[in-house]
């Protein structure tokens, strides 16, 4: 009897050797990635390059890649061939950026402009299988360095802001903050850092910094040291203004 058992196990096991049942296909869930722009218009060493569109996964579903195919001209030359695979990473379902630096940022000049089409690409973390968007036509510029050029700020009277409030620079060259640098303003010897405007994040003629001592007033001298006479002091949404615009204090007629 435990030899006709030892066979009969064997005859299933031989069975289920030849079998050539598979299994079914997997469903990784990702949708084909989209690019509708990239910005910023200009990029600088080490620019974050936002990507617009739809279809971007987390990093625990699939690894992201944005893709560039085209030309490049340098400032004074002739177009060359160029393309560049820059990893990226997702922001959220339709907001992915890679960053304008590493060794697949190789430029044939360090000025110059790029004309073709970006790519963006999602490697399933599950089977490897490589979702790709349509290429989508795209331009930019490319520049080593800027300087910024000052024109305008806002708002203010008389050279008179209230305290915290953004105080709006417009001119052109102005860095828009991560990888590429920021733009720094110095009001008084006081330096600050301005960054872009939330509504226009790529704009380079615009930035604004908050005019934000605890006390906003008229920088002087005392007994040979700087100091402040105050004309306002805000706290909270509370604001007690002390002097007008003259610099006159308004407690003259408190008595």
């Amino acid at each position: 009897m435990r030899a006709r058992a030892v066979a009969l196990v064997l005859g299933v096991a031989l069975a289920g050797g030849c079998s050539s049942a598979q299994l079914p296909g997997l469903d990784d869930g990702l949708a084909t990635p989209r690019v509708d722009a990239l910005h910023p218009a200009l990029l600088l060493p080490s620019t974050r390059i936002d990507v617009v569109g739809a279809g971007f996964a987390g990093p625990e579903r699939a690894t992201t890649l944005l893709v560039l195919r085209g030309t490049f001209t340098p400032t004074g030359g002739s177009a060359q061939p160029f393309s560049a695979t820059l990893p990226a990473t997702e922001v959220d379902e339709s907001h992915a950026f890679a960053a304008a630096a590493g060794s697949a940022w190789m430029l044939p000049a360090p000025t110059g402009r790029f004309a073709g089409t970006a790519v963006a690409q999602s490697l399933s973390a599950l089977d490897g299988t490589v979702h790709e968007s349509p290429a989508t036509p795209v331009t930019f510029d490319v520049a080593d360095t800027l300087a910024p050029r000052l024109d305008s700020l806002a708002p203010g009277v008389t050279g008179h802001f209230h305290v915290n409030d953004p105080i709006v620079l417009s001119g052109d060259g102005f860095l828009l903050g991560n990888g590429e640098g920021e733009t720094r303003v110095v009001v008084a010897g006081v330096e600050l850092v301005a960054h872009p405007l939330p509504e226009a994040p790529w704009d380079r003629t615009r930035v604004a910094f908050a005019f934000s001592p605890a006390i906003a007033g008229s920088r002087v001298t005392v007994d040979g040291k700087p100091a402040v006479v105050a004309s306002e002091v805000k706290k909270g949404n509370e604001t007690l203004r002390l002097r007008d615009a003259q610099g006159l204090p308004y407690w003259r007629g408190w008595r």
